[in-house]
């Protein structure tokens, strides 16, 4: 296995400044489309993300940049991957993003919850629509073994206690193979030594902000998912991750005319299982 210290290539040509403009905004109305298309109110969303309504508010209208934490327990109780909060921002034309194409971005808010047998029932409908061969679903079943229905539960409980414990850990152990001072790495980040220092060294109120992981990817090349090894949510990443890979594969190929079909067929296993969960 490479250590992701390798891919290290550090890139001190762009202005985050820059990058960065608007950019509360655009995320909090990603938040919103997510939280609309799975049908919640703002309240339900808030509820769900163990926030008060006035909070969540203002993520959803970019009056409040979105903590590291609270992305993390969204993407485990949305079944979202976090980069989606990146859609239409200056970083998704700069950094690598796992979904390719149109039609996947459009799905992705439907099937993040689907339950392995429901993933691989909606794959299989997919490539018999479009009368192509079956992929591999080996790699996610192998990765969902380690989870379980209470597996988004869990994640929130870890971001509520060690989430930044595990940042600060990674980041100063990644730190110190590319050889780095806090200095250079504050340099690189774009922000103060000061604020740099009490992220490593977790001195609160100072935490790691989410808008900071795709600073460190640009910054540094390494992907963000690294700092948080050895974390119950980095298990969930890569299993995000490797459902994201099967349906680029099954999708890239998809006739521009099947694209409103798939969407619907999206949106009624989503309104399915809403259905039986409001009975159940």
């Amino acid at each position: 296995m490479v250590d992701p210290a390798a891919h290290f290539k550090p890139n001190q040509q762009v202005s985050f400044q820059v990058l960065e403009k608007s950019i509360g905004q655009t995320m909090g109305s990603n938040l919103a489309t997510v939280r609309r298309w799975q049908g919640m109110r703002s309240k339900d969303a808030a509820l769900k993300l163990g926030l008060h309504p006035s909070t969540y508010h203002s993520y959803e209208t970019g009056q409040a940049m979105l903590p590291n934490h609270v992305v993390a327990r969204w993407s485990a109780v949305m079944g979202i991957p976090p980069h989606f909060l990146l859609k239409n921002t200056r970083y998704s034309s700069n950094i690598p993003l796992e979904e390719r194409g149109k039609l996947i971005e459009k799905i992705q808010p439907f099937i993040g919850l689907q339950t392995e047998m429901e993933f691989e029932v909606f794959v299989r409908d997919i490539c018999l629509f479009t009368k192509q061969p079956l992929p591999d679903f080996q790699e996610v079943e192998l990765r969902s073994r380690m989870l379980d229905q209470n597996f988004p539960n869990t994640v929130s409980e870890e971001v509520n206690d060690d989430l930044y414990g595990y940042v600060a850990e990674n980041l100063r152990s990644m730190r110190q193979k590319i050889q780095l001072s806090q200095q250079k790495m504050s340099e690189l980040l774009q922000i103060s030594d000061h604020i740099y220092r009490r992220i490593e060294n977790l001195s609160k109120p100072t935490k790691f902000q989410f808008i900071l992981s795709p600073r460190w990817w640009m910054a540094t090349g390494i992907h963000p998912v690294h700092l948080i090894e050895h974390s119950h949510y980095s298990d969930l990443r890569r299993y995000q991750s490797a459902r994201l890979a099967i349906l680029n594969r099954v999708l890239t190929s998809v006739n521009l005319q099947a694209y409103p079909e798939i969407v619907q067929y999206a949106k009624a296993m989503s309104a399915l299982r809403q259905s039986l969960e409001s009975i159940g």
